[in-house]
């Protein structure tokens, strides 16, 4: 059984990633749903 390889940069990369999408979605809610609302009616004709 082959262990993946462990990438602290890209485990890194990831994490931040994921605490700054939730910190944001978490702090201001309102404005990511109007960032969906916005996105999807953009996408409708």
């Amino acid at each position: 059984m082959d262990l993946p390889v462990f990438d602290p940069e890209l485990i890194g990369a990831y994490a931040s990633n994921a605490l700054f999408i939730t910190g944001s979605a978490l702090s201001s809610p309102v404005g990511l749903i109007a960032d969906l609302v916005a996105a999807a009616s953009s996408l409708l004709p």
